[in-house]
C-alpha cells in the first residue's frame, strides 16, 4: 500500500516519449470492500477458490503454489482447512488423514509439524511434488497483499483462538473471513474481535449474530440449496454466495459451464449470488468476465 509515481518511457524513431502517472495501491480491506455492495452500482460477482485450486491439476491443493496461482488467476478470495497438529501447530489441508494429499500415511492430530513437514505433498492426480504441508502462518503470509482468506477451520481441530491469533500475528484481521457452521462459532469470533469478518452457513440461525453488528456479511449456500432460503438470506441484508462444485447436492455447475452451459450460474445469479466458491476459478473468472460481472 502507498502512493507511488509510474514511469513509463517510449522509444519512437530517434524521440523518446514519457509519461507519469500518479497511482495509490491501497490495502485489501473487507471492511471497504463489504460496504461496495450496498451501492447499487457495483455489480461485481467474486471469485472463491476451493482449497486455493485452479484449473491446473499438477498444482497441490491447500499450497503455497496453490495460492500463487489462485492469485495470478486473478481470484478474489481463497478458500482454506486449518487444523492442528501433535504439537499444537496449525497446518493446512482438508483432510484429517495425510494419505490422500501427502506422501505419508496417518492423522494430523497425531502427527508433529516437524513429521508433517517430512514428507511431499502429492498433486490433484496423486503425483509426489517438491512441496510440503504449509503451517497457516506459512499460507496467509503467502496470500497477504494479494487475496482474501477463507478459514473454514470450525469442522476440523484448530479452535476459534488458535486461529484468530495467527491471523492477528499476521496483521490480517481486515484480509480474512472466519467460516462459521453454527451461531456459537460466530459469537465465538465476535467476543474475540467484534471487528472480525464471519462468514456463515447460510440459515437464519447461524448467521442471526451477524444481522446486527452494522455491516455486511458473507453467507454460504451450496449447489440445490432452496431458493427460497438464498431470498430470505438475502433480504435480511446477508450477502449471499454459492459452492458451485460439481455434485454437490447431486447437482452440476463447473462441469457445465466447460462444455458451453452456464445455465445454472445465470440461475444463481438471478437470484443474486454474488461470489462462486469454486474449483474452476478460471472458467468461472471468463464466464464473469464476459457479463461484465468481474473486472
Amino acid at each position: 500500500a502507498g502512493n507511488y509515481v509510474v514511469t513509463t518511457s517510449l522509444q519512437v524513431a530517434d524521440s523518446v516519449k514519457v509519461g507519469r502517472q500518479n497511482v495509490k495501491v491501497a490495502q485489501l480491506a473487507l471492511t471497504r470492500l463489504m460496504t461496495r455492495f450496498s451501492d447499487p452500482n457495483y455489480k461485481d460477482v467474486l471469485v472463491m477458490a476451493h482449497r486455493a485450486n485452479t484449473g491446473n491439476m499438477a498444482i497441490p491443493e491447500n499450497s503455497i503454489s496453490a495460492v500463487k496461482a489462485a492469485i495470478a488467476a486473478g481470484c478474489d478470495f481463497i478458500e482454506c482447512d486449518p487444523r492442528l497438529t501433535k504439537d499444537g501447530q496449525v497446518v493446512v489441508c482438508h483432510d484429517e488423514n495425510i494419505s490422500r494429499t501427502t506422501t505419508g500415511s496417518g492423522n494430523i492430530s497425531n502427527l508433529t509439524l516437524s513429521q508433517l513437514q517430512s514428507y511431499m505433498l502429492k498433486d490433484r492426480m496423486g503425483r509426489p511434488t517438491n512441496e510440503v504441508m504449509p503451517t497457516l502462518k506459512q499460507f496467509l503470509e503467502a496470500a497477504r497483499g494479494h487475496v482474501y482468506v477463507n478459514l473454514d477451520y470450525p469442522t476440523r481441530t484448530a479452535t476459534s483462538q488458535i486461529v484468530f491469533d495467527i491471523v492477528k500475528e499476521c496483521g490480517m484481521l481486515e484480509q480474512v473471513l472466519f467460516y462459521v457452521n453454527t451461531a456459537d462459532k460466530a459469537r465465538e469470533i465476535l467476543q474475540l474481535c467484534p471487528t472480525a469478518h464471519v462468514y456463515a452457513w447460510g440459515t437464519p440461525d447461524v448467521y442471526a449474530p451477524l444481522k446486527n453488528i452494522g455491516r455486511n456479511s458473507f453467507v454460504q449456500f451450496t449447489l440445490g440449496s432452496d431458493n427460497a432460503a438464498i431470498i430470505s438470506a438475502r433480504n435480511d441484508n446477508m450477502i449471499v454466495t454459492d459452492v458451485v462444485m460439481d455434485d454437490t447436492n447431486g447437482k452440476t455447475a463447473e462441469a457445465d459451464l466447460i462444455n458451453g452451459n452456464g445455465k445454472t450460474f445465470d440461475d444463481l445469479l438471478g437470484l443474486g449470488i454474488r461470489m462462486f466458491m469454486t474449483d474452476s476459478p478460471y472458467q468461472v473468472l471468463g464466464y464473469l468476465r464476459a457479463k461484465g460481472l468481474h473486472q
